[in-house]
């Protein structure tokens, strides 16, 4: 069935910065600790800037576990003998934290009403297309709601016509890609409810002071998204 255009708009649901974090208004009300890393805390490839991101968070004991990222489909629990793996997305159950690398890319967040885990997923164009947010809503069941964390936006995105073959037109905007749109679409036929899906628009590559950017800045820098449940 064809979407109307009321289903395929994105609605937008900022996130605010809360010192060395920038978190999500719902996941901030439920109590998870969460957060997209700020700019100023520096690149997350090195180990004690991960640990000095989840201390932000309020969480002292544990470091965010992450993967090799590979623009892919696979997702992990999170246990300690699956770090490093390759994979683009966690199942976070209690006492872990999950995270993952981005810097243009989407950070993506999705829980159930139950909160017995929560998914932090990288989503790209290619692990878009390849399904990741399908396979991510598929783990939960019942009322699940997603976020969408802070991305290139489509005033930045220019592609080639070769991503005609893998979005639809109503994701472009001349040649630039609505990532988030399109990514919120993959979603919706996935079964979560508009209403439960909230889309950033802040831009990882107009916001420099924020945000690194590997489009704009063209060196492999990341900030990391991550989330825990208590133990």
């Amino acid at each position: 069935m064809p979407r109307s255009k009321e289903t395929t708009a994105v609605m937008t649901e900022e996130w605010t910065r809360k010192d060395a974090l920038f978190v999500e208004p719902r996941l901030q009300a439920l109590g998870v600790p969460h957060g997209l890393t700020a700019r100023g805390l520096g690149p997350m490839a090195d180990a004690e800037r991960r640990s000095a991101a989840s201390r932000a968070a309020g969480v002292l004991e544990d470091v965010p576990l992450v993967l090799k990222q590979v623009h892919g489909n696979v997702l992990y629990e999170t246990a300690l003998e699956n770090s490093g793996k390759e994979g683009d997305g966690w199942i976070v159950g209690p006492g872990f934290l999950g995270g993952v690398f981005a810097a243009d890319c989407l950070p993506v967040f999705l829980w159930d009403e139950t909160l017995r885990s929560i998914g932090v997923v990288h989503a790209g164009w290619r692990g878009i297309a390849a399904g990741i947010l399908e396979e991510a809503a598929g783990r939960f069941e019942g009322r699940v709601s997603a976020a969408f964390g802070p991305h290139i936006g489509v005033c930045c995105y220019e592609v080639g016509p070769e991503f005609k073959d893998d979005f639809a037109s109503e994701f472009f905007k001349g040649k630039n890609l609505n990532l988030g749109a399109a990514a919120r679409a993959r979603l919706e036929t996935a079964g979560i409810a508009a209403e439960n899906i909230g889309v950033s628009s802040l831009c990882t590559h107009c916001c420099e002071d924020d945000f690194f950017s590997y489009r704009r800045d063209r060196q492999r820098r990341n900030m990391m998204a991550f989330a825990g449940l208590p133990r």
